[in-house]
C-alpha cells in the first residue's frame, strides 16, 4: 500500500541531516572512520523509518523508532563535541562508535529474522486467537478510554499534592499500572482525533486531559514523562492521518528545548530530599520554570542553538559506552551477565516480595561497577548506562550482541501484531503498550523486559474487563 503522504519533506530532512553530520559538523574531516562510522549508524537509523513511511504505516514504528533513537543518543554528542567526550581519546570513539554498528547490526538482523518466522500465517492466527480471547472487544465504543484518561490525570493530581491514602507495598504497582494503561486511552483517543471522529467539545477535553498531566509531570522536574506521552499522541497521530506533522513536532522539540534551559534551576530550588520529595505547587514550579527559561534566553545567556545542543547533550549515551570500554576489563573485571540474572527477582510483584530490589537495581549495579555512583547515591537518584554500555560491562562483544538480538526479537512481536490491524483490535493494543520503550534506550536489559511484559499483562487485564462489557466484534476504525 503506497502512503498517500508527500515524502520529499522526510528525504529533505534525512538529506540535511546527512549534511549536518558529514559536512558542516565537520567530522568526517577530523577523523574520517569516525565519520564513516556516524554515516554508517545514521543509515541504520533512518531506513527503517523511511521503509515504514513508504509502506504506508502499516504498522505501529516500534522498532524504527528504537533504531532511530541512536541517533541523538550516539551521533549528535559526536557532531556537537558534547563535553562528556572530550576526556576521551580518537581511539576510544572509534571503538565505541563501532560497538553501536555491530549493535544495530544484530538488532536489525534478529528484527527482520524474527518478524519473517511470524509473518505470513502465523500472524494472521496469533490476532485471529486474540480476538477470540477478547470476543467482542471495544466494539467501537471510546468510553473506556476517556474513564482510563481521566483517572490517570485525577490519581497524579492526587499524588502530587499528596491527597492519596497510604498505599504501601501497593502504591508502585497501582501507578506503574496506571500510567501503563492511561498510554493506552492517549493512543486511542489520539488516533480518534487524527481520523477527525471527536466532537469539539472532546478534543477541547482531550487536550485538557494531557496538558493537565504535562503539567503535573514537569512540576516534578522531569521532561521525559511529558515527551513519552507526546511521542505516543504523535505517533497514533501519524498512523490515523497517513502524514507526519513536520510543524508540530519542530514546535514540540522547541518547547522541550526551551524548558531543558531553566531544569537545572528548578530541581536546585524545588528538590530536597532526593527527587521524590518536591516543594512548591505544580503552578509555582511551572512558573519559576518557564521565568527562568525565558531569562536565560533572552539575556543572551544562551544562544536558540545552545537551547537545542543542550537538549541532545543531556541525551547522550555514547560517553558511557566509552566510560565502559575504559574501565573493563583494564581496570575492573566483567560482570559475566551479573545484570541480567537480576530478570527473575524484577519480575516478582512487590506485594509479594515487599523487600525485592529496585527496579533501577541493573542500573545502580553497573553504575557502582563503573565508579559513576556510589551505593549511598544510588538512594536518590539512578544513571542510566544504556544497553550497548552493559553489554560490554558484562560479556564485551558477545554482550551486545547478546542483547541486540534480545531486543531485536521482542521488538519484532509489536509489529506482527499490529500489521494492518485496526486501532483499537486487541494485537494493536498489545502493541501499543510497548510504545513507550520504542525511545527508552537508557534502562537495562532486565528493567526494559519488565516494563514490556508489565504493559502486556496490563493490557490483557484491561482488554478482559472492556470485553466482558461488549458483545460486538466490529474493529472498524
Amino acid at each position: 500500500m503506497q502512503s498517500s503522504m508527500k515524502l520529499w519533506p522526510i528525504y529533505t530532512a534525512c538529506a540535511a541531516w546527512f549534511l549536518w553530520i558529514l559536512g558542516f559538523s565537520g567530522i568526517l574531516f577530523d577523523d574520517a572512520i569516525i565519520g564513516c562510522e556516524c554515516a554508517v549508524i545514521g543509515l541504520q537509523g533512518w531506513i527503517p523509518i523511511l521503509s515504514w513511511i513508504k509502506r504506508g504505516f502499516r504498522e505501529l514504528p516500534v522498532f524504527e523508532i528504537y533504531a532511530a533513537s541512536h541517533l541523538p543518543y550516539y551521533v549528535h554528542p559526536v557532531a556537537q563535541r558534547a563535553e562528556t567526550l572530550r576526556i576521551y581519546d580518537q581511539e576510544t570513539l572509534q571503538f565505541s562508535l563501532a560497538c553501536v554498528v555491530v549493535f544495530l547490526l544484530f538488532l536489525q538482523i534478529a528484527f527482520y529474522f524474527t518478524r519473517r518466522i511470524l509473518d505470513g500465517d502465523s500472524e494472521f492466527r496469533i490476532n485471529r486467537k486474540l480476538g477470540n480471547v477478547f470476543h467482542g472487544f471495544v466494539a467501537g465504543d471510546l468510553k473506556p478510554y476517556w474513564l482510563m484518561i481521566w483517572c490517570w490525570v485525577l490519581f497524579e493530581v492526587a499524588k502530587r499534592l499528596n491527597l492519596l491514602p497510604e498505599l504501601g507495598v501497593f502504591f508502585q504497582p497501582i501507578s506503574r499500572g496506571i500510567t501503563a494503561i492511561s498510554m493506552l486511552s492517549v493512543f486511542v483517543l489520539a488516533f480518534a482525533f487524527g481520523k477527525r471522529v471527536l466532537q469539539p467539545h472532546q478534543v477541547f477535553w482531550l487536550f485538557a486531559a494531557i496538558g493537565i498531566q504535562g503539567i503535573i509531570d514537569l512540576s516534578s522536574g522531569f521532561i521525559s514523562g511529558f515527551a513519552r506521552t507526546c511521542i505516543v499522541f504523535l505517533i497514533a497521530f501519524v498512523i490515523s492521518r497517513k502524514t507526519i506533522p513536520i510543524f508540530t513536532v519542530a514546535v514540540l522539540f522547541a518547547v522541550l528545548s526551551f524548558l531543558h534551559l531553566g531544569k537545572g534551576d528548578v530541581r536546585e530550588r524545588f528538590w530536597s530530599q532526593g527527587f521524590s520529595d518536591v516543594s512548591g505547587s505544580p503552578i509555582e514550579v511551572m512558573d519559576y520554570w518557564i521565568s527562568r527559561s525565558w531569562e536565560k534566553l533572552s539575556t543572551g545567556e544562551v544562544t536558540v542553538a545552545e537551547t537545542g545542543r543542550r537538549l541532545m547533550d543531556r541525551g547522550t549515551l555514547l560517553h558511557m559506552v566509552s566510560l565502559a570500554i575504559t574501565e573493563c576489563p583494564k581496570n575492573r573485571d566483567h560482570l559475566i551477565g551479573e545484570t541480567y540474572l537480576h530478570l527473575p527477582a524484577l519480575v516478582i510483584p512487590r506485594f509479594f516480595w515487599p523487600n525485592k530490589p529496585r527496579g533501577t537495581w541493573s542500573s545502580e549495579t553497573l553504575a557502582i561497577h563503573l565508579g559513576i555512583q556510589d551505593v549511598e547515591a544510588t538512594n536518590y537518584t539512578s544513571i542510566g548506562v544504556g544497553q550497548i554500555a552493559e553489554g560490554w560491562v558484562n560479556f564485551a562483544w558477545l554482550g551486545i550482541m547478546f542483547e541486540a538480538l534480545a531486543l531485536g526479537s521482542l521488538l519484532a512481536i509489536p509489529a506482527v501484531l499490529s500489521f494492518d490491524q485496526s486501532v483499537r483490535s486487541p494485537g494493536m493494543l498489545l502493541a501499543a503498550s510497548t510504545l513507550p520503550l520504542a525511545t527508552n534506550l537508557e534502562h537495562c536489559l532486565s528493567q526494559w523486559i519488565v516494563i514490556l511484559i508489565t504493559g502486556w499483562l496490563l493490557t490483557f487485564l484491561v482488554m478482559y474487563f472492556i470485553a466482558k462489557r461488549t458483545s460486538s466484534v466490529s474493529y472498524s476504525d
